[in-house]
């Protein structure tokens, strides 16, 4: 069982989006002093790695973060310093230790509003929610960077970072275009069990990653809000030219108990020797998530081509 699930709230979710926002005044002040010129919060606690993630890409690094276990295994770029607190589990933060920390600011988002009380009891909450939203993910990343910028004083190296990722984008897609792959249909997965994965289509963040690489993702059917439908491994079946990217961490075992199994070797992909496991890929993150993805995708698919 994968450790890191995102919270599902179906049904909900655009109430709580909407009630973020009203709930988000007592932030306010944070993001209109930092537009103001003012000094921008100094201590700063990340409730979800996306936002983490986006921080330390932007030079700051936070005081502490939910679950930095967690982060170092399934994001790890940036990498996270080892000054850098752990606050417990990300939907069940250890409030004593978050108070103790006097944080000028915690960055929380739309899935953790039955913590909302409890956080703003010990300073300023700001939602800033990258992915689940139900919509185009690629969007909310985008506007969670600039939000981030804004609340931190550091919209200019938000601007840069969005620069920065369309560029690498482009590198990679012009990579793949010279060995030949552009247009390749490709299955983007990660597995929960030996009968089970998490298959990713419209609106993920790997959707928008394969399309910027010029590559087609091929499932097509219906995902949940945060971009992907959890199903049997006969479902990687129905494009029979499609390869199969499994999002890493991932060991051999784990492979193999999907892969190396009559209806395993028996996938299109398998026969065609087109299954590839990629190295650590967080599907829920930030910008700097969305590239190291960019970035294993073409390696993976470069270094299989002849």
């Amino acid at each position: 069982m994968m450790p890191t699930r995102p919270i599902t709230i179906p049904g909900r979710l655009a109430a709580l989006l909407c009630l973020a926002m009203l709930l988000s005044a007592p932030a306010a002040a944070a993001g209109t002093a930092a537009a103001a010129g003012a000094a921008a919060p100094a201590r700063i606690v990340a409730m979800e790695w996306a936002a983490a993630e986006t921080l330390l890409a932007l030079g700051i690094v936070p005081a502490a973060i939910a679950d930095a276990p967690g982060y170092r295994a399934w994001v790890g770029h940036p990498e996270l310093p080892a000054g850098v607190a752990d606050i417990g589990l990300r939907q069940e933060p250890n409030l004593e230790e978050l108070a103790r920390l006097e944080p000028d600011l915690i960055l929380s988002h739309a899935h953790l509003l039955p913590l909302k009380e409890k956080l703003a009891a010990i300073a300023p909450v700001q939602a800033v929610t990258f992915n689940g939203t139900g919509g185009d993910t690629f969007a909310a990343i985008l506007s969670g960077t600039r939000e981030i910028g804004r609340l931190t004083g550091r919209s200019a190296a938000a601007e840069r970072l969005i620069d920065e990722t369309r560029e690498a984008f482009d590198r990679d897609a012009e990579k793949l275009r010279k060995a030949g792959l552009a247009g390749r249909h490709v299955y983007f997965v990660r597995l929960v069990d030996a009968n089970t994965l998490r298959i990713h289509g419209k609106n993920s963040v790997a959707a928008t990653v394969l399309s910027r690489l010029g590559l087609v993702d091929a499932y097509a059917g219906d995902v949940n809000e945060w971009g992907f439908a959890l199903s049997e491994p006969s479902a990687l079946a129905g494009d029979t030219d499609a390869a199969i990217l499994v999002a890493g961490p991932v060991g051999e075992e784990e492979m193999a108990r999907v892969f190396d199994t009559p209806l395993g070797r028996a996938l299109p992909a398998s026969r065609a020797k087109a299954v590839r496991r990629l190295s650590v890929t967080w599907t829920f993150g930030g910008l700097v998530s969305a590239v190291t993805m960019a970035d294993a995708i073409t390696e993976a698919l470069t270094e299989a081509s002849p």
